[in-house]
Order: C-alpha cells, then sequence, then structure tokens
C-alpha cells in the first residue's frame, strides 16, 4: 500500500513539475522586464507621397547630438531624448521630437517630411514669381488668384484654367522638363523647372 502512495505521490510530482517550470519562466520574465533599465528608440523618417502614402527616407538624424542614419533602432538607458532631423531638399523639416524612454518599452521618433508647396500668386498685372522649380512627382504648384478679377492661364502640360478671386489651381508635374505657363489677359509669362 505504501508503495502505491509513493507512485502517486511521484506521479503528482511529475505533472505538477512541467507547471512548475512554466511559472519559474514567467517569474523570471517579469523580473527582468520590470528591473530592466533600458528601453528600445526607433528613429524613421518618412516622406509623404501626396498619394495618401509615404516613402521611408534615409537621412543623416541626431539622437541627443549623435549621427544616427533612419531608419535606426537601438537599447539604449531609460530617459529623456531628443531626435532632430535634417533638412532635406523639396520638403519641410519636421520639428524634433522629445520622447521620454521607459525600462522596457519602446519609443518611436517618426520625422514626416511633407513636400514644399509652390505658390505663384497672379492677379491681372501678371505673375508676383515667373521663375520656380519643382521636383518631379513630389512638388505641388499652385497658381493662386490674388487679385479681384477673374484670370486665365495657359499652363503647358495641363490646358488652360479659368481662376476666380481667391480661387487656386494645384499640379504636380509627372515628368522632367521645363513647362511655361501664361497669363492669357496680359503679357504675362513664366516657367516651371521640374527636376
Amino acid at each position: 500500500m505504501s508503495r502505491a502512495r509513493s507512485r502517486r505521490r511521484t506521479g503528482s510530482l511529475l505533472f505538477l513539475a512541467p507547471i512548475a517550470a512554466v511559472g519559474v519562466l514567467v517569474v523570471f520574465a517579469l523580473m527582468s522586464a520590470f528591473f530592466s533599465s533600458s528601453g528600445t528608440i526607433v528613429v524613421r523618417a518618412l516622406a509623404d507621397n501626396g498619394k495618401g502614402g509615404t516613402t521611408e527616407l534615409h537621412v543623416q538624424a541626431t539622437l541627443n547630438g549623435n549621427d544616427v542614419l533612419t531608419p535606426y533602432n537601438t537599447s539604449q538607458p531609460q530617459g529623456p531624448y531628443t531626435v532632430t532631423f535634417p533638412a532635406v531638399k523639396w520638403y519641410v523639416t519636421p520639428l524634433p521630437h522629445t520622447l521620454t524612454l521607459t525600462a522596457g518599452k519602446t519609443a518611436y521618433a517618426v520625422g514626416v517630411y511633407e513636400p514644399v508647396r509652390v505658390v505663384i500668386g497672379v492677379s491681372l498685372a501678371g505673375f508676383n514669381q515667373t521663375t520656380v522649380e519643382a521636383l518631379h512627382n513630389v512638388t505641388p504648384v499652385e497658381w493662386f488668384n490674388v487679385g479681384t478679377a477673374y484670370v486665365t492661364l495657359s499652363i503647358g502640360g495641363v490646358g488652360t484654367v479659368g481662376l476666380a478671386p481667391g480661387q487656386g489651381y494645384t499640379t504636380v508635374f509627372q515628368t522632367a522638363g521645363v513647362s511655361t505657363f501664361d497669363l492669357l489677359e496680359a503679357q504675362a509669362s513664366g516657367n516651371v523647372t521640374v527636376s
């Protein structure tokens, strides 16, 4: 009879051993996360493509004054961090990101670069600028009627566009080259150099 009890006890212990092992692993993982003093910082730079999506950029950002090439992931001690993004031609530079890293957590600094919009003011007197530059598939170019009368434009690659006072027309040129624009009510013209 004592042998049967001994076998039952041994069987019970063998049954409980895996459960105890799992418990020890869970406690170890929780203690490691709780007592860890570092976390992860992810730095990314994205360019808005103007079509509801983004493209990953590889730029030389700074993380607390140290140069990093995006996209960048690093394990760092908990505390405050500042990420600064560089200027990129054709885009508005994102503001610096300040974040506080908590132990065992991930903090993100994502700089989104919006395309610089080129605005050409137009009135019956002409254009406020007649030579502008744009990047194909990126730079929005807008003609905006700042006058008090209706104006008609002829834009190369687009066609004829009429603008009431306070109205604008925007396009993004798809190919590189030079596109001319003319004010049909006056002897005024200009061009967009598209890179």
